[in-house]
């Protein structure tokens, strides 16, 4: 939902904190996009766009 998620302290990303049941649609825009997505976008950018929360429900998955 366009926050940042790399750590630039610690150089990595953590898209592991980001359970896929959450995940709505992945967006990826090719190229430099400094100016819409700051200066870490330099090759490209990968926009995960999160479910909206539906409160008082619950969901379950097994593996």
């Amino acid at each position: 939902n366009s926050r940042p998620i790399f750590s630039g302290l610690a150089g990595v990303y953590g898209l592991e904190l980001i359970p896929s049941n959450m995940v709505d649609r992945v967006e990826v825009i090719r190229g430099g996009g400094s100016t819409l997505y700051g200066s870490n976008a330099i090759a490209g950018t990968v926009n995960l766009i999160l479910k909206d929360p539906i409160n008082n429900s619950y969901e379950f998955g097994v593996n």
